[in-house]
């Protein structure tokens, strides 16, 4: 099973997921971390996939993932 973030706004960058939110108490931070948990850290994103490193940065307008790509 993988977690699918393509529905969210999100943006790539080298090591990092960074999806946009509405605040620290957006319901969409819940829905992210328990599917990213359902999938035991397996996360597809645009055709690739990455591995959550159980690492994550909260603010008022993004939050931030930890990942590795993997083949």
């Amino acid at each position: 099973m993988l977690a699918k973030l393509d529905a969210y706004n999100y943006e790539l960058f080298p090591g990092v997921i960074r999806i946009n939110v509405n605040g620290t108490n957006d319901p969409d931070i819940v829905d992210i971390m328990s599917e990213i948990t359902r999938s035991r850290g397996n996360i597809y994103v645009e055709g690739n996939r990455y591995s959550y490193l159980d690492n994550y940065r909260l603010n008022a307008s993004f939050m931030e993932l930890d990942v590795e790509q993997v083949s």
